[in-house]
């Protein structure tokens, strides 16, 4: 007898993992025991708990010690004091301290049943594996099937036709085999159909005759209540089981669960959902904004109200209110839950519990010089008072410090993150971070957010400061004004000495720091000084200097000459280049330096054509303007035109996975990938306007399967082995990448492949093999996907994957980095940053110096706002190593 499906669940809630949370909600009818930083992780069972890290599985208590490795392929719950696993494709049993009861040689085992024996097979060998070690080996004549209520069903073949009996602990028959077909037991009775002819039969062997006909493989009913469902179609009809009996009533569903502490979970066919008793009438009917729910476990279970879940008592009251993006069900009296993107285990609360209550309490800046502003090249600190408020300890608080865009690349910090191992209640802890201030550093207010969050709180805690800070970035030192002269102001004639005057002026808002000029004097002029150096120079000051020089005799009695004179500062990103003329045979006037425009930034040619274009279309007597569309949501798109004309040998492939829990069944939580549909569309307008890709050469797939990404990487790769030479093939991915932790070759992830098994996903190897042997005249892979395998400190170190012909790849990240999104831009980093300097250059840039500004733009912000590395790479085929630098996208 199969079992119904454990949950149901409308996978699409999961979308609303992210989510901004109010201070309205109740967070007090459960304690948030602490965070679970592993990939995933199963509910607890037996007080151990299976997590997933790096490809592999491991165990852990409680307290989230981790009391076995991850070193299985597989590891089930442990049931009695005994777990199944998986070990280099073979099965074997083990207790909690890690001992083998059954070696890892099976091909398979069948969970153990009630009474502690499982059914495993070698080889088409089977046996039945007793908890305490001793192995039974059975008949190859027959057919064995796993323990339910202490019998085993068997089939043996007499006279050629399958005949079905049961056989008890020991192994001897107890039910003779002359049956048709047989269920499981379920309870105290099985199915089992005689001539033709449909009974339930007990433990004995009696037999009473059923009204309805069935078969083991769509019948689903209690072993505790005897009541159940018959699957017709695509409807589920309910059995009701009374007093020995079993009555088909026409009441149907879509969807059914097993009966769990008297309540069955069902879907009516107006798709509302709703709790059901052993006798078929209704004990509970869900709210309409309900759309998913779990089996009562330990007097609770989960719902799905409105994209947020939370748990009911059985008579429907909320017992933890709805605030989780993901719930699993309770045992042991703890449940697994997502808050946001943060994993953990919580309890239920009691009247006596107490919980911890940490708050920053102040944030103080301590700059070396003490004036309270933070200068360039100048090492300060930021301290951060932590309190715990609360009656239990804090435990576990790790502080991070983030920063506003733009401002990045002014600081240089120790760390951006700060570890407090515990703070007792009542008790303070000051954290410090240690800063220096860069030497391009900008005047102007800076902010950076911290951000306290504690193992077993709930609730992050933050705060912000705002600092001035005084850099020399954005100075603006100019030669300002020069008269040269003879000392006593005759006229200037070889053989005299002449003075050299100038002022430098500061018209930026920085202090110009070690402002220097540099002199070329001109034949037959002599001076004691090439370099001169003026110092600091502060906003809107003017500094003024004198230079004497000597003319000697080769110097003309009437004629012109010129001083070249170069100024720069610090930053060397200032230089202000003057000719400072002067005349022998009269009287020099002094000269303002300041007169003249400002010098136009060359533009590409077919931009300036467009802006011609533009313009002559706004005379006036053009036709008014149509009605311009509402402003798009990503900056990128505001004011995208198109730059190139569409080229027909142009093909794109672009794909965005986002919502990784809506397209399959699982108990196992698994984030989604933040803003990778957006990133997809964009990056698609991005193609058809500024790559020159044809619209009607587009594919965009978002929340992509397994078949529908393999399908359309071998149509791309089909298209463009029409045309050998002549096409161009870009490729985008968004989405998760994951590292088998066995092979270690890396692997897109579909939406309908779990991250736990990569090798049901893309193989990157295949990938880039198909695309490279498509005979295109070049390819171009952007990929916005980690490979990283990261979980509790660990990291799979993936194989290098190899790339051939005229192929180049750009990648978000490196092999052991995370790929991290940009939340105030609603974009991944990788690909804001990508698409941001293509529209910046209008498309007109080289492949090298788009991944140098890619990457530059991507180290420097991600460690600053998301306090995470994140350092793209590039690969190429080994034919174009180097001649893929001058390739334009």
């Amino acid at each position: 007898m199969k079992r119904a499906t454990n949950t149901i669940i409308l996978m699409s809630l999961l979308l609303l993992c992210i989510t901004t949370y109010g201070t309205a909600q109740d967070t007090r009818s459960f304690k948030w025991l602490r965070t679970v930083y592993g990939q995933s992780q199963r509910p607890y069972s037996d007080n151990f708990a299976a997590f997933y890290e790096a490809g592999k599985w491991g165990y852990e208590d409680r307290d989230g010690n981790i009391i076995i490795p991850a070193e299985y392929d597989e590891a089930g719950d442990f049931i009695k004091g005994l777990a199944i696993v998986k070990k280099d494709g073979k099965f074997g049993v083990i207790t909690p301290t890690g001992k083998e009861v059954y070696k890892c040689i099976y091909d398979t085992i069948a969970p153990f049943a009630d009474n502690n024996i499982a059914l495993a097979a070698i080889d088409r060998n089977w046996y039945y594996l007793n908890s305490n070690g001793k192995v039974q080996s059975l008949p190859s004549d027959m057919t064995f099937y796993s323990y339910h209520n202490g019998l085993a069903k068997v089939m043996k073949m007499t006279r050629g036709h399958a005949r079905y009996g049961y056989v008890d602990a020991k192994g001897f028959f107890v039910i003779e085999p002359i049956f048709e077909q047989a269920s499981d037991f379920f309870g105290e009775n099985a199915f089992v159909t005689l001539n033709g002819r449909h009974f339930s039969i007990n433990a004995k062997g009696k037999r009473t005759a059923l009204d309805f006909p069935f078969t083991s493989e769509n019948t689903f009913l209690s072993s505790t209540y005897g009541s159940g469902f018959l699957k017709q179609g695509e409807k589920y009809l309910f059995i009701k089981y009374e007093k020995g009996r079993y009555y088909l009533l026409p009441t149907s569903y879509s969807e059914v669960n097993e009966f769990s502490e008297g309540l069955a979970l069902v879907k009516t066919n107006t798709g509302r959902l709703k709790y059901i008793k052993p006798d078929g009438t209704t004990a509970l009917n869900l709210p309409a904004n309900c759309t998913a729910a779990g089996n009562f476990s330990e007097g609770k279970a989960w719902v799905c109200m409105g994209g947020k879940y939370g748990y009911i008592n059985p008579t429907g009251g909320i017992a933890i209110d709805t605030i989780f993006s993901y719930a699993s069900n309770f045992h042991d009296g703890i449940a697994y839950v997502a808050y946001g993107d943060r994993q953990g285990i919580i309890r239920p609360s009691g009247p006596n519990d107490t919980w911890p209550d940490l708050r920053i309490e102040k944030v103080t800046l301590v700059d070396v010089n003490n004036n309270g502003q933070v200068e360039s090249g100048e090492k300060f600190q930021l301290n951060v008072l932590l309190k715990n408020y609360g009656k239990d300890p804090v435990t576990n608080t790790n502080v991070t410090l983030t920063g506003q865009a733009g401002q990045a690349e002014w600081f240089t910090y120790e760390s951006n993150k700060n570890n407090v191992i515990g703070i007792a209640p009542g008790q303070s802890t000051t954290v410090t971070f240690e800063g220096k201030a860069n030497m391009d550093l900008v005047s102007e207010d800076i902010q950076v957010n911290f951000t306290a969050l504690a193992d077993n709180q709930l609730l992050a805690v933050q705060s912000s400061l705002t600092f001035p800070a005084m850099g020399i970035n954005q100075c603006k030192p100019l030669l300002a004004s020069y008269w040269i002269h003879t000392p006593d102001h005759s006229v200037m004639a070889p053989g005299k000495s002449a003075v050299l005057e100038f002022s430098v002026v500061n018209e930026g808002t920085d202090i110009a720091k070690d402002v220097s000029i540099a002199m070329r004097w001109p034949s037959g002029v002599n001076s004691s000084a090439s370099v001169i150096r003026l110092g600091d120079i502060n906003p809107g000051d003017t500094k003024e200097y004198k230079q004497t020089f000597v003319m000697d005799t080769s110097v003309a009695e009437s004629g012109q000459l010129s001083i070249v004179a170069t100024l720069t500062d610090f930053t060397k990103k200032h230089t202000d280049v003057k000719y400072l003329m002067f005349e022998t045979g009269k009287m020099n006037l002094a000269v303002n330096l300041l007169g003249g425009g400002a010098t136009q930034v060359a533009m590409p040619a077919y931009m300036a054509q467009a802006q011609t274009q533009t313009a002559s279309a706004t005379g006036a007597e053009a036709a008014p303007a149509a009605p311009q569309p509402a402003a798009p949501q990503s900056e990128l798109l505001s004011g995208l035109t198109r730059i190139k004309e569409p080229d027909n040998n142009k093909y794109a492939l672009i794909i965005g996975n986002e919502d990784y829990n809506s397209f399959k069944q699982q108990t196992l939580y698994e984030p989604n990938v933040d803003f990778a549909v957006s990133d997809a569309e964009t990056f698609s307008e991005y193609a058809k306007n500024i790559l020159g890709v044809p619209e009607s050469n587009i594919i965009l797939l978002k929340n992509a399967t397994y078949s529908q990404m393999n399908f359309n990487i071998n149509k791309i790769a089909r298209i463009a082995n029409l045309h050998p030479g002549e096409t161009e093939i870009y490729v985008y991915y968004a989405g998760h990448g994951q590292v088998d932790g066995t092979s270690k070759d890396s692997y897109l992830i579909p939406v309908d492949v779990s991250t736990t098994s990569p090798a049901e996903g893309i193989k990157l190897e295949d990938m880039y093999a198909t695309l490279s042997e498509s005979g295109a005249r070049r390819t171009m892979v952007f990929l916005d996907a980690c490979y990283s395998g990261v979980g509790r400190g660990i990291i799979i170190q993936p194989k290098e994957t190899p790339i051939k012909g005229n192929l180049v790849v750009m990648t978000a990240s490196s092999a052991t980095q995370r790929s991290m999104p940009y939340q105030e831009k609603q974009h991944g980093m990788f690909t804001y940053f990508l698409l941001k300097q293509l529209k910046d250059s209008y498309g007109d840039i080289t492949l090298e110096d788009l991944y140098k500004s890619v990457k530059t733009n991507v180290q420097t912000n991600s460690v600053w706002i998301n306090n995470m590395e994140q350092t793209p790479e590039l690969l190429s085929g080994p034919g174009i190593a180097e001649g893929w630098r001058q390739w334009k996208p």
